[in-house]
């Protein structure tokens, strides 16, 4: 399965007790069903249908926070030793961050967009950005379905990191 990783739950998030329920995370759920990564999903509930595809997700940092800005290197520092025991415990196929910046506080600031370096023995792979031109994005995209095998990667896996951290 693939191990979804974010900063922190974002309070429209934890308002409906479901992962990326904010405009962007919205954007992200389309972009991951397109992906193949959903087994079909409900709207608001989106979080349910990738975690029943076979896949976890994650947060860093669980306190949530109007903008990842808010949070304390402390607490980002020993995110990444929490998401470390998470990925030794369940062992997924790929981590896949979400965004930026979780990208960078786990695999340093040179990341780029793409295929990543492996953590702990797994594969690593860093969405583009929201805002990313198409073409970046379509890019992006197939660089990751290659990754993933070319097809989708639902019913890959029942087990589950969390289904539910936000609330």
């Amino acid at each position: 399965g693939v191990l979804l990783v974010g900063v922190n739950p974002a309070p429209p998030s934890v308002a409906a007790g479901h992962y990326y329920q904010g405009r962007l995370g919205q954007r992200l759920w389309r972009r991951l069903e397109g992906l193949g990564l959903l087994d079909g999903p409900r709207p608001g509930a989106e979080d349910e249908s990738f975690a029943r595809a076979g896949h976890g997700l994650t947060d860093l940092v669980k306190r949530p926070t109007a903008s990842a800005a808010d949070l304390d290197p402390r607490e980002l520092e020993a995110g990444v030793d929490a998401l470390r025991e998470k990925i030794q415990a369940w062992k997924p196929g790929l981590v896949l961050f979400a965004f930026r910046q979780a990208a960078r506080q786990v695999l340093g600031p040179a990341v780029r967009a793409g295929k990543g370096p492996e953590l702990d023995g797994v594969p690593t792979f860093l969405l583009s950005g929201p805002y990313a031109p198409r073409h970046e994005a379509e890019h992006i995209d197939a660089e990751l379905r290659a990754l993933l095998g070319g097809k989708p990667t639902t019913g890959a896996r029942t087990q589950r990191v969390t289904q539910t951290d936000v609330a």
